[in-house]
């Protein structure tokens, strides 16, 4: 009983020595990335974005190997965003007022004065 008392706080303590590491690592910079992970390439990709009572659908053109993302808002506004980096399992497309991040749900932020769900690529 004793043994495996020993052995489970050896797991333990390894397991959050692990999770601390990772998360010093991640606070350091080390696991950010020049480059997306989810769109790598050139491309038009719809996503269908949601409020409470509206459905948005954007044209989203992925440029320069995927480090630019330009669409239009449903106001007619013009948006370039570029790669901003990413951690382990995001990407972040940003022009400082209006943000994408894909982790591999996608969020729309600054385009519509109402709360917009996660988005769907379609």
């Amino acid at each position: 009983m004793l043994l495996a008392a020993r052995i489970f706080a050896v797991i333990l303590l390894l397991c959050i020595g692990a999770i601390l590491g990772l998360g010093i690592l991640m606070a350091g910079g080390y696991l950010s990335r020049e480059s997306p992970l989810f769109n790598k390439g050139d491309g038009v990709r719809t996503l269908l974005c949601f409020t409470e009572d509206d459905v948005l659908r954007l044209n989203v053109e992925f440029r320069d190997e995927g480090r630019v993302a330009l669409f239009q808002t449903p106001q007619g506004q013009d948006v370039r965003l570029t790669f901003k980096g990413g951690g382990l399992f995001d990407d972040v497309y940003s022009d400082g007022a209006v943000e994408i991040r894909i982790d591999p749900e996608v969020y729309v932020t600054g385009i519509h004065p109402a709360p917009i769900r996660p988005c769907d690529w379609e």
